[in-house]
């Protein structure tokens, strides 16, 4: 009756052992480096998509836009800390020679939120609301263009790009459009 391994079958398990060990760990590498530390394409892709879209949204949500130019925008946003004062937010490119995107937060420290940022440039569209002509928010005022006009109840909106008279009688309800046909 047999009550140990022979040193033999020590040897030989130990040898299967170490293969298998070297296999598993030559398997754990090259699964690493596959999966990389996001300087791949698809990992800039999704990262500069995620600054992208905090970007735009923290523009998009803004009280007021206090600086604009071709490579910042400085913008006033409601209180995100909780301390009852809006925040001011500060996004700017450094150039092509140190070539990061930074955001600043009130008066705090500049954070890089993208490096290696070979080119950047912001564009503006604008749009100006006017206000009710006569003030009283019954939605009469002016219009040019094609005689629509945004207002409660009734719009009345006068077509003045020439000198004929354009009078464009609206309707609308609720908080419609009055939208009319013009006598010419």
């Amino acid at each position: 009756m047999r009550r140990g391994f022979t040193l033999l079958e020590l040897v030989m398990s130990i040898a299967v052992s170490a293969i298998l060990l070297m296999g598993m760990s030559a398997s754990i590498s090259i699964a690493s480096r596959a999966v990389g530390d996001g300087s791949d394409r698809i990992g800039q892709t999704l990262q500069t998509s995620d600054i992208l879209n905090e970007l735009a949204s923290d523009i998009s949500s803004a009280e007021d836009l206090l600086e604009r130019t071709s490579d910042s925008v400085t913008v006033k946003v409601a209180d995100r800390d909780g301390d009852g004062q809006s925040e001011t937010l500060k996004y700017w490119w450094t150039g092509p020679t140190d070539a990061r995107l930074m955001r600043q937060v009130n008066d705090g420290s500049a954070v890089a939120l993208a490096e290696d940022v070979q080119q950047f440039a912001l564009t503006y569209g604008m749009t100006t609301v006017l206000p009710d002509d006569d003030g009283n928010g019954d939605g009469n005022g002016n219009g040019n263009g094609n005689g629509n006009c945004n207002g409660n109840g009734n719009g009345n909106c006068n077509d003045d790009e020439d000198d004929e008279d354009d009078s464009n009688n609206g309707n609308g309800n609720g908080n419609g459009n009055g939208n009319g046909n013009g006598n010419k």
